[in-house]
């Protein structure tokens, strides 16, 4: 499991058990309660997804120099090779 999955059970856990305690408090408090939790789960749940988004990008952009490196890297193993066979003598 992801850092953040293994974060968000106890939250929720800990919601449920605030759910209980908030029973035998009044409608309106708990109403209240419940949008700040849900607006702090949502901001976090924001948070992480741009951090998985920017992680995903880091890595793509990684892969693309990566890739061009080893094709820059055959490009010029080809031609070396194909100035070795030019210049070599014929037998």
């Amino acid at each position: 499991m992801d850092r953040l999955e293994r974060l968000i059970l106890p939250i929720v856990l800990a919601i449920g058990a605030g759910g209980l305690l908030l029973a035998k408090v009044e409608i309106p408090t708990a109403i209240l309660i419940a949008k700040v939790v849900g607006c702090i789960l949502l901001t976090a749940f924001l948070i992480g997804f741009g951090f998985r988004i920017a992680a995903w990008r880091r890595r793509e952009r990684e892969y693309r120099k990566m890739k061009a490196s080893i094709e820059d890297a055959l490009a010029a193993a080809k031609a070396e090779a194909a100035q070795e066979a030019a210049t070599a003598p014929e037998k």
